[in-house]
């Protein structure tokens, strides 16, 4: 991903023009080239008014190969023909929700589905060439997903870096939602954690697998 110009004065709302540039590393030469159909918000990489500042993509998740497809998240999710650069699938949704970085979370790929999530749980089906599945909505800001098995563990609520100011700033309802990976069904919901929640790790043992919330 390459983006021209990527610097100016520290102000709300920068945006530019990514491009995408697929290489063949074997050769060095160049399959295919992508310019995003419109300008995106970008992050400053520090917050000072005296100079000018460079500004990244660190906003948002980075690109990723699977089977064969480019997906890129950067106004949602699209995928495109790693080799030609054909689109195959497109969702559209609203990034940086109320101007914070990374309010969403990693996409997650298992044999069968790539689950991404922003701003609910949407699981595609990788052999039916991106087919929506299932989804699970009304989970809130979902920056941290985790798979264990046919589980999918979504963290919601956290601390995040407000883009205009480098302020960090939290946004809840914080807990935990188990969804079934399958279906989409919502297993069940904690939402007790009022003061807050950094992340979550799984306890693995040989019958279950149980989350524990850090805040």
């Amino acid at each position: 991903m390459l983006v021209k110009d990527a610097k100016g004065s520290l102000r709300d709302g920068f945006k530019r023009k990514p491009v995408v540039h697929v290489l063949d590393l074997s050769t060095g030469d160049e399959l295919w080239k992508h310019e995003l159909g419109s300008d995106i918000e970008m992050m400053p990489t520090r917050w000072t008014e005296k100079e000018d500042v460079e500004y990244s993509l660190d906003n948002y998740q980075p690109p990723m190969f699977l089977d064969s497809r480019l997906y890129v998240f950067y106004e949602g999710a699209t995928s495109y023909d790693a080799r030609t650069g054909n689109e195959r699938t497109r969702d559209k949704f609203r990034i940086n929700e109320e101007g914070l970085a990374l309010t969403e979370a990693a996409p997650i790929v298992d044999e069968v589905f790539c689950l991404h999530l922003r701003p609910w749980a949407c699981a595609r089906n990788r052999a039916r060439v991106g087919q929506v599945e299932w989804e699970a909505k009304d989970l809130g800001v979902t920056p941290e997903l985790i798979l264990a098995g046919r589980v999918l563990y979504a963290r919601t609520g956290g601390q995040f870096t407000r883009l205009k100011d480098g302020e960090t700033i939290e946004r809840g309802p914080y807990g935990v939602a188990a969804i079934d990976a399958r279906n989409g069904k919502v297993l069940w919901q904690y939402k007790g954690a009022d003061k807050g929640i950094t992340n979550i790790v799984l306890l693995i043992s040989r019958r279950s697998c149980s989350p524990i919330m850090m805040s």
